[in-house]
């Protein structure tokens, strides 16, 4: 076993950055739909009601997982895991774990998830049964992720823990510098090859050798806007893109850096940005945290166009069907834009509660979970 630390700063948590530390008072106050916007352009394919629910205050965020071949696995804050199958809704099992702070992930037959006890956990994803257990420096800030051979969690602590996939042997640890206040940043470690990219509370962003845990880069992606606990806040909440030549992070203050591969800034732009970022024929797409959406050149950050049709509607990361910009809302909405123009072309209600921000596109369909626990297939 190896075991690679770094110094860490003691911190004051504050577990979730979303509305919530920004004062009600400050939220933007969600736009009326237009009516004349088409309502029937998204179709419900079928719906699969669970216990995997998750409190909409509580601001965590759980993943739609999936094995590549026909099996859904969602995952609550209480600990219900559920396996529904692809093509018709069906469950296929439901398992309880500890209380959950993050998941869900698949790899390799195995399942991950974040507990609140600050513990990792694997479990098997054709049964659920347990598989290993493994205690954490913190509670678990972002899904666990996967190559097939290890799993890797980052903590509200700023650890980078890793562990074998199948036995959950402890590997290394890789800690981030950690600021006075720090935040629940939502992007989860990204592999490069062979090694991770993963992205502190206080904007810094660190490739890591997958091997050996040590550092390859550093860099500091912004400074503080200001002296204030709000103008502080430099925390990356949606999952970082990587494309064969760009890296592309989202902070929740100052929008969109693009690096290389090598960690050299090219471009900073846009607003920020908190449920998420897609990349659609040369554009970076940014959901800002006050909902307005984006569309950012990616080879120089400049702006492609902008959309206020959705302000204020808490929508989720975006994903990209064909030429289309798909998003859920707080109101059980989902929205379709062109991905060229912006231009809304349909809102459909699709349930009575609000999305979760973490929606999946798989071949061309769209699942999203909300609130209760159901979940959702629509095609557009």
């Amino acid at each position: 076993m190896k075991k690679i630390i770094t110094t860490i700063i003691a911190t004051i948590i504050i577990a979730g950055c979303a509305g919530g530390l920004r004062g009600k008072s400050n939220l933007a106050q969600p736009v009326e739909l237009n009516s004349a916007v088409p309502n029937n352009l998204v179709v419900k394919v079928w719906e699969a009601k669970t216990q995997s629910k998750t409190a909409k205050e509580s601001a965590l965020r759980f993943l739609i997982a999936d094995d590549g071949v026909n099996t859904l696995y969602v995952a609550g804050e209480k600990g219900i895991v559920t396996a529904i199958d692809m093509s018709n809704g069906a469950k296929v099992w439901e398992s309880k774990v500890p209380a959950l702070h993050t998941g869900i992930t698949y790899s390799q037959g195995v399942l991950l998830v974040g507990q609140q006890d600050a513990h990792i956990a694997a479990f098997s994803a054709s049964n659920g049964q347990p598989m290993w257990e493994q205690k954490i420096m913190g509670v678990p800030a972002v899904s666990p992720v996967s190559n097939g051979q290890i799993a890797v969690v980052r903590t509200l602590f700023g650890a980078v823990e890793t562990f074998a996939l199948q036995t959950g042997e402890v590997d290394w640890a890789y800690l981030f510098n950690s600021s006075e206040f720090s935040v629940r940043g939502a992007a989860a470690p990204t592999f490069i090859g062979n090694n991770i990219l993963a992205a502190s509370d206080e904007g810094t962003l660190a490739l890591i050798n997958g091997e050996t845990g040590e550092q390859i880069w550093s860099v500091v992606l912004s400074k503080p806007l200001n002296g204030s606990f709000m103008g502080g806040l430099r925390d990356v909440d949606a999952a970082i893109i990587v494309t064969p030549e760009r890296i592309f992070v989202g902070q929740y203050q100052t929008g969109i850096t693009a690096l290389t591969h090598q960690g050299r800034k090219l471009w900073q732009a846009g607003k920020g940005t908190y449920a998420g970022i897609a990349y659609v024929n040369g554009d970076v797409i940014s959901i800002n945290r006050d909902s307005a959406i984006e569309a950012l050149d990616a080879k120089d950050g400049s702006l492609v166009w902008s959309n206020n049709d959705l302000y204020g509607r808490n929508l989720t990361k975006p994903v990209i069907v064909g030429h289309r910009i798909v998003v859920g809302d707080y109101d059980g909405y989902v929205h379709v834009l062109d991905a060229a123009s912006g231009a809304l072309q349909g809102s459909t209600k699709i349930s009575s509660k609000g999305f979760m921000l973490d929606i999946k596109e798989i071949n061309g369909s769209v699942y999203l979970l909300d609130y209760s626990g159901t979940l959702y297939k629509v095609s557009i």
